[in-house]
Order: C-alpha cells, then sequence, then structure tokens
C-alpha cells in the first residue's frame, strides 16, 4: 500500500502546483539554470572521490549496492539543477553555494539551510533509475519532492529502508544498537559450537578452504585440491603460503615461508593441477559442469594472538552441519532457495562448474551461520514489536538486515583473501562473479576481517546519519518506461541510468536479494513478492538476453530512450534532465546521445567529473575509465536556447579545459573523454531549431567525428570495441 498511498498523494500536490513566474526573464524566456551555464567540477571531483573512498562515513554503509554515486556530489547536481540565475551576480552566488554543497566532510549544514532557501518549496525531482538512492536523497535533504523508480527488488528495499522507513522510529540509532548487539550476542552463542578455535592459542579470526575434486584416473580416484597452493601473505618480499604435501594415498597442507615461494601452477592455463600420486594431470574440461559436487578442503587457519597475526595449518571438524541446517530452516519455517544463477559465461562463471543455484555459493558452515542469522533476526523483529511497536520493528530490523548483506558478500566460498594486507575481499564485488577454487573462510562474531560487529556499528552510523525529511521520498517499484505520474509535475530529472553493459545489476543483486527474502518476506511482503529480480525490462545490454553484441546495444538504447521519452513527458516545459554516464565504448556513448536526442531532448552542456575509485581492482587490470559526466538536456525549441560556441570558441575553451584537467592530474584517456564529450555535446546542440530529431544513425555519426577530432589532439586516448557478453 506505500506506493498506492505516496502516489496519490504526490498526484493531488502536483495538479495544484503552479509553474514558478520568477523563472522567465523580461523576453518571457527563461532564465537560466545554473547547470546549463556553470558547474564547480573541480570540488565535486575531488569532494566526490574523498567519499568514494571513505569508509562507514556515509548512510550506504548500511546495505551493499553497486556503483552508488557520492551523496556530496548529487547534493551538487540536483542544486544546480534547480537553482536559476538571472544575472552575472547570481550566477556566482549560486556557483559558490553549489561548491559549498558539494563538500562531503562535514557536512555543509549552513549551505544546505542556505539552499533550501534558495530553492523555496515544491520542487520536485524525479530519479528515473534510483539505485542506492543516492540522488532522491539529496533531493529530499535539500526540501525537494524526491521521486525515485527503480525496477529491481533489492534496490527498493535499500532506498526504501534510507527513504522511508528509518523516519517512522524515534531514537532509530539508539535502538538499532542495542537490539543489533541483542541479536550477535545470541548468534555468538549459537555459532560457538562450529568455530572450537575461538579462544584457542589466540582467536581463529578466518579458514582457507580449497575445493577438491576427484582425480580423473579412475584407478587413483584421490581427491586433490584444484589449486594445491593458497597465497596468506605477501610482504616486504616475503610470502607465506599453505602447500598441498601428499603423502602416500593422501594428503593435506602445510604452512611455508619463504622469499621464492610460488604457486604451482601448470604452464598451460587449461591445467590447474598435477596429482601427485598417479602423475596425471587435472584439466579444467575435467571440471566442468559437476553439478556442485566439489568437496571442501581445510588448508589453514589465521589466528590472531598478542603478538600479531600467524597461520597454523587446518584440519577441519566434524560437525553434523547437515542436520544442523534443517534444524535452523524448520525454526525459520522456511525452506532453502531454489533460485538459480544465470549460467552465463564470462559474467556467472561457477555455473560452467556446475554451481547454479544461489544456495550452492556457500560452504555448510557459511550456509549454516548465514541461517542462524536469519532466524535471530526474526526472532528479533518479534521482540521488537512486542517492545517497542510494530513500525519501530520494521525500521530497525529493515536497517539491520544490512548484517545479511555483510554475511553473503564477504563470507561465501567465493570470498577472496587479500594477501598484501591479509584481509577478506568481496564475493560481489562485480561486475560478475569469477570462479574461485580457493576461499576464505570468516568466523563473523569474532573481532577479525569482515566480522559483524563491526558492520552493526556502520549500521548505527548510517542511522546517525540519516535526516527526518520534511517531504519523505516517493520510492516506485517498476520500469523508468512506465512511471506512474503525471503530465508536466516534474521540475528536474536528475538521474544516473545503467552503463549499457558495465554491469548487470540483477545477477548480483540477486545473490543477496534471495536472503533478505527468507528473513524478511513476511515483514515487507510488498517489497519481496517476487522471487528474485525482473531481467526482461532490466535496461543493460546483454548479448546473451537480446542475441547479439549489436542488437544487445541497440536494446539498451531504445529502451534508455523509452525510459528518457517518458521523462520528457513529465516534465515541465522549462524543466531540466541532468544524465550521468560513462563508458569505454564509442558504441555505449553513441547509444547514449542516441537516446537523448530521440527521446525529443536538446543538449544543453555537458560537464566533466571524475568521482570513481581508481583502486578498484578492475580498474587497475583493465583501464577503466575514472572519468564521468553530466549530460544536460532541455525541453525547448530553438528560441529557448542560449549562446552556443563557434568552432574557435570551441576549440579555445576545449583547449582551457585541457590545460586544468592536466593540472588537477588527469590521465590522457581521463582528458580525452571529457574533450570528447565536450565537444559531441556542442555538436548535437546545433542547429537544434528544425523540428526533427535526429536518428540513431545521425548521432552515431556526430560522436564518431567528434571521436575522431578528439584523437588528434590527445593521442593517448583511445575508445575500446568489445563485444558485450
Amino acid at each position: 500500500m506505500l506506493q498506492q498511498e505516496q502516489l496519490a498523494m504526490f498526484e493531488g500536490s502536483a495538479m495544484s502546483s503552479n509553474e514558478d513566474s520568477n523563472c522567465l526573464r523580461a523576453d518571457g524566456a527563461p532564465n537560466p539554470l545554473l547547470i546549463e551555464t556553470a558547474l564547480p567540477s573541480r570540488t565535486i571531483s575531488v569532494q566526490g572521490t574523498a567519499e568514494r573512498y571513505s569508509h562507514g562515513k556515509t548512510p550506504h554503509s548500511m546495505h551493499v549496492w553497486w556503483a552508488r554515486r557520492p551523496l556530496s556530489s548529487m547534493r551538487a547536481l540536483v542544486f544546480a539543477s534547480l537553482a536559476r540565475v538571472a544575472s552575472d551576480e547570481d550566477l556566482q552566488e549560486s556557483f559558490d553555494l553549489c561548491t559549498a554543497l558539494a563538500r562531503f566532510q562535514p557536512l555543509p549544514l549552513g549551505a544546505i539551510k542556505r539552499a533550501r532557501q534558495v530553492l523555496g518549496d515544491g520542487r520536485v525531482v524525479l530519479d528515473l533509475f534510483g539505485g542506492g538512492g543516492s540522488i532522491a536523497f539529496e533531493a529530499a535533504r535539500l526540501g525537494c519532492k524526491a521521486i525515485s523508480v527503480e525496477l529491481n527488488p533489492l534496490a527498493v528495499f535499500v532506498q526504501r529502508t534510507l527513504l522511508n522507513y528509518s523516519q517512522s522510529a524515534e531514537e532509530l540509532p539508539r535502538k538499532v544498537s542495542r537490539y543489533g548487539l541483542r541479536a550477535l550476542n545470541r548468534l555468538y552463542s549459537d555459532t560457538a559450537p562450529l568455530f572450537p578455535y575461538r579462544s584457542s592459542g589466540g582467536e581463529t579470526v578466518a579458514y582457507f578452504w580449497a575445493r577438491g575434486a576427484r582425480c580423473p584416473n579412475q584407478e587413483c580416484a584421490a581427491v586433490l585440491p584444484v589449486t594445491p597452493t593458497i597465497l596468506l601473505r605477501s610482504r616486504n618480499g616475503s610470502r607465506t603460503c599453505a602447500v598441498f604435501a601428499a603423502a602416500k594415498d593422501e594428503g593435506c597442507f602445510e604452512i611455508r615461508t619463504s622469499k621464492a615461494e610460488r604457486s604451482r601452477y601448470p604452464d598451460k592455463a587449461d591445467r590447474l593441477a598435477r596429482c601427485p600420486f598417479c602423475g596425471r594431470i587435472l584439466e579444467k574440461d575435467d571440471l566442468r559442469l559437476r553439478n556442485g559436487t566439489f568437496s571442501y578442503i581445510p588448508a589453514a587457519r589465521c589466528v590472531v594472538g598478542r603478538e600479531g597475526k600467524f597461520y597454523a595449518p587446518y584440519r577441519g571438524e566434524d560437525l553434523p552441519l547437515d542436520t544442523l541446517i534443517e534444524q535452523e530452516l524448520s525454526a525459520i519455517g522456511g525452506v532453502l532457495p531454489s533460485t538459480e544463477l544465470p549460467r552465463w559465461s564470462g559474467i556467472t562463471n561457477p555455473t560452467v562448474y556446475g554451481i547454479v543455484k544461489h544456495r550452492d555459493l556457500f560452504s555448510p558452515r557459511q550456509l549454516l551461520v548465514l541461517l542462524a542469522l536469519i532466524r535471530n533476526l526474526r526472532v528479533l523483529y518479534r521482540e521488537i514489536a512486542a517492545e517497542d511497536g510494530l513500525e519501530t520493528a520494521k525500521s530497525v530490523v529493515a536497517c539491520l538486515s544490512g548484517l545479511i548483506d555483510q554475511l553473503v558478500d564477504w563470507n561465501s566460498s567465493f570470498s577472496i583473501w587479500l594477501a598484501t594486507n591479509e584481509q577478506v575481499g568481496r564475493s560481489l564485488a562485480g561486475p560478475g562473479m569469477p570462479m574461485q577454487w580457493t576461499f576464505a573462510e570468516i568466523d563473523p562474531c569474532s573481532r577479525g576481517p569482515a566480522n559483524l560487529w563491526d558492520k552493526l556499528e556502520r549500521i548505527v552510523h548510517a542511522c546517525e546519519l540519516i535526516p527526518r525529511f520534511v517531504d519523505e521520498p516517493i520510492v516506485l517499484s517498476g520500469t523508468a518506461t512506465r512511471p506512474d505520474l503525471p503530465d508536466s509535475s516534474v521540475d528536474a530529472i536528475v538521474t544516473d541510468p545503467p552503463y549499457a553493459d558495465n554491469m548487470y545489476y540483477s545477477v548480483l543483486s540477486d545473490c543477496i536479494y534471495t536472503w533478505k527474502r527468507l528473513c524478511l518476506h513476511d515483514v515487507f511482503p510488498e517489497d519481496f513478492a517476487l522471487p528474485e529480480a525482473p531481467t526482461e525490462e532490466e535496461i543493460v545490454a546483454s548479448a546473451r538476453r537480446q542475441g547479439d553484441s549489436d542488437r544487445a546495444m541497440e536494446f539498451y538504447s531504445n529502451s534508455l530512450r523509452a525510459a528518457l521519452a517518458e521523462g520528457y513527458r513529465v516534465l515541465k516545459p522549462k524543466g531540466i534532465l541532468s544524465l550521468i554516464f560513462t563508458h569505454s565504448t564509442l558504441d555505449g556513448w553513441s547509444a547514449v546521445f542516441s537516446a537523448v536526442i530521440g527521446a525529443g531532448f536538446a543538449i544543453a552542456a555537458c560537464w566533466p567529473f571524475c568521482i570513481e575509485r581508481k583502486a578498484r581492482p578492475r580498474g587497475l587490470t583493465n583501464g577503466a575509465v575514472h572519468a564521468s559526466a553530466v549530460i544536460v538536456a532541455v525541453k525547448a525549441d530553438a528560441g529557448d536556447m542560449r549562446w552556443s560556441p563557434d568552432e574557435s570558441e570551441l576549440d579555445a575553451g576545449l583547449s582551457a579545459l585541457r590545460t586544468v584537467l592536466q593540472e588537477d592530474g588527469w590521465s590522457p584517456m581521463e582528458i580525452g573523454l571529457a574533450l570528447f564529450v565536450q565537444r559531441t555535446g556542442w555538436e548535437l546542440r546545433k542547429n537544434v531549431g528544425t523540428g526533427k530529431p535526429r536518428d540513431s544513425t545521425e548521432v552515431r555519426d556526430i560522436v564518431e567525428a567528434c571521436y575522431e577530432r578528439t584523437r588528434e589532439t590527445i593521442p593517448g586516448f583511445r575508445l575500446k570495441s568489445r563485444r558485450s557478453l
């Protein structure tokens, strides 16, 4: 009922609202918006990057979502998309205020208060692709009516927790802390029998396992670790490894430290291990489509003692895990999820080796701990409802469900170990799920890596950072191509759509959603009605879904155009579209520019900024693009368009921009992307008064020509040519 009630209230207010009469010049044309004229891109880049590198310092630390934009950057973009400037003095004041709003820490409370005065009441901001909720959150903070549309059910729940459910409980941080500690203390006690090494000669915080497979030689049939060496520590030229040591017809792992220890991989990439008993080589083809029949071979454990971390051999425990799992399911009153990972080589590589269900992602003990947490949260919900009321119970448990995210992401049989800093790494970092032949299992109730006590502290701090919204945002569950909103009811569309084939959100999100649903389906039936995320309407480019790479990019562009056409319909006549985008291919940029122009918009400006995390492992190895752009477009005919530079002015402007970006340390690739987007926006802006939207072929020709011109200026700039997965 939440969505219907919110929509009814919005439609009533939208129909009674009037156009802002102060936005017009004396000649009847609109005063320009700040984002059409200027944007503090440098501050947005610096402060946004600082926020991306922070840990546990924003409300986003409550739940897991991917590719969320920094709150500070979105706050500045929302303001710039709403603030009109009537004079040079207005322009400078608005620019300075926007710069102040882009500050990450401390929160610029004075600037936020001033911005709310400047914008006034009743401004409506729409995000067609809500994701983790950054744009709606900051629009609401600035006093706007924020509307967020989102197809993915996990993202809908994340947003509603952040924007709606958090508003229903008094003293939310205190109650989340109090009840969260109750749940974790119980979990610690419940799981004590599973971790006998908790207090044995130091605290064991992590366990290391190798996947085992039988030797393909039927006369041998020994169980072998697919990877015989596990790197545990790599510092100062010294490497500590767990190494498989064979002894007659059985084997175990030994801990070895050496200056030159190396993994025992064969030279050929498709060969994994050689059987020490019969000499047969174990190859990848021997392991394909095994239907989850790998065994788990214990290798080592990480112990934290008085003198620091050390590693010891690990032989495993003899525990009735299957029986204990059945007992947990009986207490929960449910069954293990039957949902499957998509069989999608290159994205979900575990399926190539027969690991096809979401429940197969966990070893038995990991699964048991996850189920114990789910049971404890369900019990806690009933207790909170009895002690503090139903609404408080919903608010608290929605926030505490972030503990499930933590376990799924950092404690599955695909969680990696980062040997250089001796920490566990995420299994769902994206964009897909690589196959892992060894993994680190944590004791989540220890004080070691990725423990739940630290996660609870982050959740509590996230609650402390959520303000009380004067106008509670609306989160609409559904596709961006059919938002149920009135015509001409939105002042600005500020949105961050999926970036074509950069990320397949449903693949990753279902790994968490499946378990949240088991825990919370009875509490939030509207949010968890679907067994898994819908994919047919997911606006991404996938050759697997659309047949081939060309049709995949065509589907993406057409679907994005359909969503933006709906945005055109609901946008007020003098409103603005601010669309954030980046991509490393020419096809990606052609697709997004074609979508914007094809929906009827005219380009008003393009602004570069750089807020991506450059230290991402995938970014370092694959030359990922770190620069982004906000494409600004208007609903206007030629008479409404303002100054557009001629060729010489454009060249001078691009040269000046290049100098600034070089001073700021941007790479040639990032500088080239910024100049390319600026030039393309200008070319598409020219001659907009014809009344005829450009078709995709014409747009692509313009994009390609601008790309070639930019490469003449920046030799180090090169967009990729790749096939979508």
